[in-house]
């Protein structure tokens, strides 16, 4: 399991300081994070990041701490997690060790410890305030993924592969290795003379992931180099960057996203778009407003836009939204109540996600439970005079779409409506100031539209 093979040589030299700090500026990381989190797993990639990634924060004033993930996937877990914490407690270099607590799974093995694993970085950066988690993603890591994307047909999105940046429920997730080779990184924990962990999951064959490892010296051959896949991942990377760039130049031209979450725009423009482009962008959007973690069927988005261009008039469901468009030709997304999640205990004082689109912040003394407005909940606030007639915000959107908005549900059965930033209402509504609901959604660009 604990390997050192020497692999340093003049084509595969280790990375030195000078060289990852490029790397990590290129992902978006800067001295104004005070505080960034490492995925650590033990092998020679993630135990690599970490030597490099102390070094740059101790020269720039910065706070590192390691996370290592028990999982429990294997007799061994346990095990490995505190021999990667004993090295880590030589390089003085702070950690914790996360325990999943979940039965094991019987399929998609690999995809549910990731999510798990994600899981664990996500909650345990909210409890300390961190918004960064770097992750030790090599190029070898980025070829395996594109091969597999290509194979999945998943269109400009999927064959940009993974990103340097990007936001998973809120938390920014950098990548500052995607352009190194798994060798290279072999090289620099050799040059640190650090040991690492071998997870013999990376050589079991029944993993699609293995598959396509497997094959990577095979397409060598035929003249596609890992350096012209990585090119080709930059090209679409930049592409993708275009089509957010058009995406928000259209919801800014023809309609806006409201700070309730819902976006809008004419029909009369959205037909004007060319279908491609369309598909492309109602995804995106469908993926903002419905907080999925994953990327919708295409065969499906594409349906919806034909309905949308054809039809004078609809309402459809797709990735937990309901889609409308008015006869007198506006068309508008918001969240499906029925999609929303189970209500869930807010302490007091604590920052967490909500449905993948709001970040809830509970002030105050005591703790509440957040909810999802619902057919209940709409009938109390009909009830509170005072709060209908004053709370225009609740009045101006759709029925559906206030279903769907976060409140705070009291343990004696009251209910009390948050403050929504950006948001105005009148003096005398009833409107929580504990409670602080903001409409965060992962995509940069939607960010920017939030009026």
């Amino acid at each position: 399991m604990l390997d050192n093979k020497s692999l340093c040589n003049e084509s595969n030299p280790p990375v030195g300081h000078q060289e990852f700090g490029s790397l990590i500026a290129n992902c978006g990381v800067t001295v104004n994070n005070p505080h960034l989190a490492v995925g650590v797993s033990g092998g020679a990639d993630s135990m690599a990041l970490c030597i490099l990634a102390a070094r740059w924060a101790r020269l720039n004033s910065v706070l590192v701490t390691a996370l290592i993930v028990d999982h429990g996937l294997r007799v061994s877990s346990a095990y490995e997690a505190t021999v990667v914490a004993s090295w880590l407690e030589r390089l003085a270099i702070p950690f914790e060790i996360l325990t999943i607590k979940q039965p094991k799974p019987t399929t998609g093995i690999q995809e549910k410890a990731r999510r798990w694993r994600f899981l664990a970085f996500d909650n345990w950066c909210r409890s300390n305030s961190v918004d960064v988690v770097l992750l030790g993603h090599t190029l070898d890591d980025q070829i395996e993924t594109l091969f597999m994307r290509i194979n999945a047909d998943t269109g400009p999105d999927g064959l940009s592969g993974m990103l340097s940046y990007t936001r998973v429920r809120g938390l920014i997730v950098a990548r500052p290795l995607l352009s190194i080779t798994k060798k290279r990184l072999i090289a620099t924990c050799n040059h640190h003379n650090q040991k690492w962990i071998n997870d013999p999951s990376n050589l079991d064959g029944r993993f699609t992931r293995v598959f396509w490892r497997n094959l990577q010296p095979k397409v060598e051959q035929v003249g596609l180099a890992s350096q012209s896949i990585e090119r080709f991942s930059r090209i679409m990377t930049s592409l993708r960057g275009i089509i957010d760039h058009h995406c928000r130049d259209f919801i800014k031209y023809s309609g806006g996203v409201s700070s309730l979450g819902l976006i809008w725009f004419e029909a009369s423009d959205f037909n004007k778009l060319p279908p491609y482009f369309a598909e492309l962008m109602i995804g995106r959007i469908l993926r903002s407003i419905g907080g999925a973690s994953k990327p919708i069927k295409k065969r499906r988005i594409g349906k919806l836009c034909k309905n949308l261009t054809d039809k004078p008039s609809l309402s459809e469901t797709l990735g937990g939204c309901i889609v409308q468009k008015s006869e007198k030709g506006s068309i508008l997304i918001y969240r499906e109540y029925a999609k929303c999640p189970a209500p869930i205990v807010c302490l007091s004082g604590e920052t967490f996600r909500w449905d993948n689109r709001f970040e809830i912040t509970l002030s105050g003394d005591q703790n509440a439970i957040i909810e999802a407005l619902g057919h209940h909940g709409w009938c109390q606030v009909i009830e509170d005079t005072k709060c209908f007639e004053h709370f225009a915000m609740l009045k101006k959107i759709p029925f559906k779409a206030r279903l769907a908005l976060p409140v705070i549900r009291h343990l004696d059965g009251g209910l009390s409506i948050p403050h929504f930033t950006g948001v105005h209402v009148a003096k005398r509504c009833a409107v929580s100031r504990e409670l602080v609901a903001e409409f965060r959604p992962d995509a940069d660009w939607v960010r920017e539209l939030i009026a």
